[in-house]
């Protein structure tokens, strides 16, 4: 064996910081090259040791997934969100909110006033006591017909207007119900030419379409409403990858702007429709519960892997594994001393690799119960 001067190694352990080894995620495989071999032995001492924070780990079983990568967006059911619009038009007389203000079911967003609120309100009060009339005299009708004292002819004159008095009467209630106005408490005191236009929902103001003192039309939007409080992803499908996918699965996905931190969600919904030109479908995902929403919005782009398939194998942690020319090692605990350890570079052949751990090939050439370094395993391992 070649020992290597410890002043060199003790110079790169306190010079230089320790570095995790990161692999990349999913199932890998690696073609099987020369067999291993033991390429240096190094000794260190349990103070050199505990300066330089090292750890020391084994063996141990993980869980390798099979992954089908998709891209796509995140986005809210259409329940959660309100494109406003009025019914009857209105120059805009109050409002206050800027988009990303926040509001809730029935708070009022705007004012509108329009004379014709005027009219609509006078026909429902006219139409309904014209009703009570025609009631009256219908029931007249049907009673001294009964008795044979008036003739068939009156009976189904006043049928005739009670029932089109009606029609009008429950049309004119609809509309005045549109205009949010409650017809039952209606009266000619309160007949008045403004109405308020309240949320519909609870969420976040994302669109303003209104100025003050501009007349908005019937049908044109005026406000836009986003509740993100059930954000999902909805991710594109290729339809090579459908076999592997189900319901229930698990997706590990990342925003572009943010590829560190990793969020979870699982397979909800499987869109059956195909896209002809794209030979690709939707893929709809509810986010974990436990997921922070606070820096998800929608709109923002993700990249996603969906776990189809697993496997559970011996493994090592990817941290204690070091790259060097293309070739990969750990740093073996050979044998450990009351005050020093003698550590060895030994080659390992990556079989499968995640985040946190790799599985390898040549699993013999590690000692039963073999221990070797994690943490620090980088300073060690070098050119």
């Amino acid at each position: 064996m070649i020992f290597k001067s410890m002043n060199i190694k003790l110079l790169s352990l306190f010079t230089i910081g320790l570095t995790l080894f990161a692999c990349n995620s999913g199932d890998s495989e690696v073609s099987e090259s020369e067999s291993s071999e033991s390429v240096d032995e190094i000794v260190i001492s349990r103070t050199q040791f505990e300066a330089a924070d090292m750890e020391i780990g084994s063996i141990e079983k993980a869980v390798f997934y099979k992954e089908v990568r998709a891209t796509g967006i995140l986005d809210v059911p259409p329940s959660r969100r309100a494109e406003l619009s009025v019914y009857f038009g209105g120059y805009v007389k109050e409002v206050d909110l800027l988009p990303g203000d926040r509001v809730k079911e029935g708070d009022v967003l705007f004012v509108l006033e329009d004379p014709a609120y005027l009219e609509i309100q006078s026909d429902f009060l006219q139409s309904r006591d014209a009703l009570k009339y025609l009631k009256n005299d219908f029931e007249r009708q049907k009673s001294l017909r009964a008795d044979s004292i008036s003739s068939e002819k009156k009976y189904l004159k006043a049928e005739e207007a009670y029932q089109s008095a009606m029609a009008k009467y429950e049309s004119l209630r609809e509309k005045v119900k549109l205009m949010n106005i409650d017809p039952d408490r209606l009266s000619a005191q309160s007949i008045s030419s403004i109405r308020k236009v309240k949320a519909p929902i609870s969420g976040t103001i994302s669109e303003m379409h209104l100025k003050l003192g501009s007349y908005l039309k019937p049908t044109e939007k005026a406000i836009c409403i986003i509740n993100t409080e059930h954000l999902h992803v909805e991710l594109k499908l290729f339809e090579k990858d459908l076999k592997e996918i189900k319901e229930g699965q698990k997706i590990h996905f990342r925003l572009q702007n943010d590829p560190e931190k990793e969020y979870e969600a699982e397979v909800h919904l499987i869109n059956r429709q195909i896209d002809p030109q794209e030979r690709s479908l939707q893929l709809h995902g509810h986010i974990a519960e436990d997921s922070t929403y606070e820096d998800l919005y929608p709109g923002m782009y993700v990249e996603a892997q969906i776990l189809t398939s697993s496997d559970t194998l011996l493994a090592i942690s990817s941290e204690a594994v070091v790259e060097k020319n293309n070739r990969f090692y750990i740093a073996l605990v050979k044998e450990e001393k009351q005050e020093q350890l003698i550590i060895e570079e030994l080659e390992i052949l990556p079989l499968k690799k995640s985040e946190e751990f790799v599985a390898i090939k040549n699993l013999n050439d590690i000692p039963e119960n073999g221990k070797f370094i994690t943490k620090g395993a980088f300073n060690l391992i070098q050119e």
